[in-house]
């Protein structure tokens, strides 16, 4: 395994024009990745179409975790 970065993050719901639903990585901290840090620091997690909102809300909270920490693997 390669080297381990980590941010804090915040899960955020979202949707796309189009009624398709998604999880929004807002990240709070450097993670020393140039192409990460030079942009605003966001990714997410699409879900399949036809998710309902209901299922969106869920993985949110899931999420949601105290001391969670997104990671990118090098």
């Amino acid at each position: 395994m390669g080297t381990i970065r980590t941010s804090t993050y915040r899960p955020t719901l979202k949707e796309t024009q189009q009624g398709r639903w998604y999880i929004l990585f807002e990240l709070y901290d450097d993670t020393g990745i140039p192409a990460v840090d030079r942009g605003d620091r966001q990714a997410a997690i699409m879900l399949p179409e036809g998710a309902t909102e209901e299922q969106a809300r869920a993985l949110q909270s899931a999420l949601h975790m105290k001391g969670a920490e997104f990671a990118f693997i090098e």
